[in-house]
C-alpha cells in the first residue's frame, strides 16, 4: 500500500492499495551509422488503463556518446523529450 501524509501530524492520510501491469513493445533501426530511429507501444493498468506510442530518434557523436529526441502521446499525455545518453564500457 501507498500512504499518503498531507501534514505532520495526520489530518489527512489516505491509503491505496493497487495491483497492475506493464507491457511495452518496441523497434529500434539504424537508418545509417550515426542515426538511430526507433518507436514503442505501452500499456499500463494500475489505478486506470493507459496506452502510450513513442517515437524517437537519436543521434550518435561516438560510440558512447548519443544526443535524442522523442515524441510521445497517450490519453493524457503529449511530451517532447530531449535526452543525452552516455554509455559506459
Amino acid at each position: 500500500p501507498i500512504k499518503l501524509n498531507a501534514l505532520a501530524n495526520d489530518i489527512f492520510t489516505a491509503e491505496y492499495d493497487e495491483n497492475g501491469y506493464g507491457v511495452s513493445l518496441g523497434v529500434r533501426h539504424m537508418l545509417s551509422q550515426n542515426i538511430e530511429l526507433g518507436a514503442t507501444i505501452s500499456q499500463f493498468d494500475i489505478f486506470e488503463t493507459n496506452e502510450q506510442g513513442n517515437l524517437n530518434i537519436r543521434y550518435y557523436i561516438g560510440e558512447q556518446l548519443s544526443l535524442g529526441v522523442a515524441y510521445t502521446t497517450g490519453e493524457d499525455v503529449d511530451a517532447y523529450l530531449f535526452n543525452v545518453r552516455f554509455n559506459i564500457k
